[in-house]
């Protein structure tokens, strides 16, 4: 059965470099918390605040994140199976080095994302957030 942890604070947590399996994350505050490395299966995050939160390096199979604040957070060099984002905020958040193929983002504010033009490709965004994303191509729309 799946670990529940509520309204627990993790800020600037240092969970590097492990496995997490079936955890549920509900109304946590995890502002600054250091996921590197790790191994996420069947995790989910609800009504989290994950704002500068690292991702770097991991590898996420069945996560979600639902309702999250994940502004200012890395996903770099993320290996992404099966993975939702669901009305988050994620301004200013970056993936570089990590596939988005499959993903979508279409429910989400993704305002200044930082990301390279290749790694866009199979990604599924709203038409407004197309809008946004061709400023990364140097399309200038009128």
């Amino acid at each position: 059965s799946k670990t529940n942890i509520k309204l627990s604070n993790f800020s600037n947590v240092d969970l590097s470099d492990r496995s997490y399996k079936e955890v549920v994350f509900t109304d946590c505050n995890l502002v600054g918390v250091d996921f590197n490395g790790s191994f996420l299966e069947e995790v989910t995050f609800k009504n989290c605040n994950l704002n500068y939160g690292n991702f770097s390096g991991c590898n996420f199979k069945k996560v979600i994140f639902e309702s999250c604040k994940l502004d200012d957070a890395s996903f770099n060099e993320v290996k992404i199976k099966e993975t939702d984002f669901r009305e988050c905020s994620m301004h200013e958040t970056e993936f570089f080095q990590t596939k988005l193929k499959g993903l979508d983002f279409s429910s989400c504010d993704i305002k200044d994302i930082r990301v390279p033009i290749e790694v866009l490709k199979g990604l599924t965004v709203s038409y407004e957030q197309a809008l946004g994303l061709s400023l990364l191509l140097g399309i200038k729309i009128k």
